[in-house]
């Protein structure tokens, strides 16, 4: 019975050897977000761009000129951080994104830079909507063609990353 159990022992310990050994690393991990977030946005779905920003994300903060553009100048998002706030986002985006006309809107992003310490991953990458989505462009607002982002990680076995803030970005027509 013993040596039953020191082989389980030693077989679930290389099985989580192995597992961590094959865990992605930052970049890939970085590069996945922004890459489910093209797939997001090419299939027009709303839910999956507001489920890549973690919990602490600050939609109105990061967006908050956008998505007043959205509502016709309305101020409707309910308190900073809040589910309210989630659910809002998510119709107006929907919104935007369902209007027909074009092609859905493409994100091209190039990651440069990757720095993971502490639970987090900073990167910096180039950010862009692919020329012509109904006009519209991303513009760092601090200048420069690069955007810094912030991600916190989730997960221990599996990790994922969520965007958790990034510099101000706009959209301009």
């Amino acid at each position: 019975m013993r040596s039953l159990l020191l082989v389980v022992a030693v077989l679930a310990a290389v099985a989580l050897a192995v597992v961590l050994a094959l865990r992605p690393g930052d970049r890939a991990m970085v590069e996945t977000v922004f890459a489910e977030l093209d797939s997001a946005l090419r299939s027009r779905d709303a839910a999956g761009v507001v489920e890549l920003a973690g919990p602490d994300y600050d939609f109105a903060g990061h967006w908050g000129e956008t998505l007043r553009g959205l509502s016709g100048g309305v101020e409707v998002l309910g308190p900073d951080r809040s589910a309210v706030q989630r659910v809002q986002v998510r119709a107006l985006l929907q919104g935007a994104l369902a209007r027909p006309g074009g092609e859905p809107p493409r994100l091209h992003v190039e990651v440069l830079e990757v720095d993971g310490a502490e639970g987090r991953v900073r990167a910096r990458v180039l950010l862009r909507l692919a020329s012509g989505w109904r006009g519209l462009t991303l513009v760092p607002s601090r200048g420069g063609e690069t955007v810094g982002f912030e991600f916190t990680r989730h997960g221990w076995l599996f990790p994922a990353l969520r965007v958790a803030r990034h510099d101000p970005v706009v959209v301009r027509r």
